[in-house]
């Protein structure tokens, strides 16, 4: 199968930077199916991408809450189990609680940030349910595709957060352990 002409415009009115003219989008549903039949089989892949993202972040999501849990544990349980004769001023001590407050600041906020798009209701009730079968699914693969990387951006920045709180966690605990052996 060759190649088609040209790439499927993207569809009227669900993306403001896109724009496609009327006539442009006339004629596509009459050509596209022909020139384009993989659509009905890349419809249920552009769905289920949704469930994927959703899994993925809410995974990075979770590692990165336990994450913030062991971090304050830890942080908590030191200098109980810590000499009791431990100079409390120590920059040791200090140092480690500025770490420990970044690790938890950061984390949380990369909790709280970002939003994953989903079919809305109400999207799909002014935008997409007066649409023919194929161009729905056509128009709902091109949703996916831009979807899709807003999603992997999201992923990737807490992913990148929980890294940066284990790294902060790391350098607390040394600090910890320098204060707690007296350096």
């Amino acid at each position: 199968m060759t190649k088609p002409p040209h790439p499927i415009p993207a569809p009227e009115g669900d993306r403001e930077s896109v724009t496609a003219s009327p006539e442009v989008l006339a004629a596509t549903t009459d050509v596209l199916p022909s020139q384009y039949p993989g659509v009905d089989l890349a419809y249920p892949l552009a769905v289920a991408s949704y469930d994927h993202a959703h899994q993925r972040i809410a995974r990075i999501e979770g590692k990165l809450a336990l994450l913030l849990g062991f971090v304050s544990g830890a942080t908590a349980l030191a200098p109980a189990v810590a000499d009791q004769g431990r100079d409390p001023r120590s920059p040791w001590l200090l140092a480690a609680g500025v770490l420990f407050a970044l690790a938890v600041v950061w984390g949380s906020r990369a909790l709280l940030r970002g939003k994953l798009l989903d079919f809305a209701p109400e999207k799909l009730y002014n935008h997409w349910l007066h649409k023919d079968d194929w161009t729905f699914k056509r128009d709902c693969i091109y949703d996916a595709i831009t979807v899709s990387k807003r999603h992997d951006a999201l992923a990737e920045s807490k992913w990148r957060a929980a890294v940066a709180v284990m790294s902060l966690f790391s350098a607390e605990s040394l600090c910890l352990a320098a204060w707690a052996v007296g350096l």
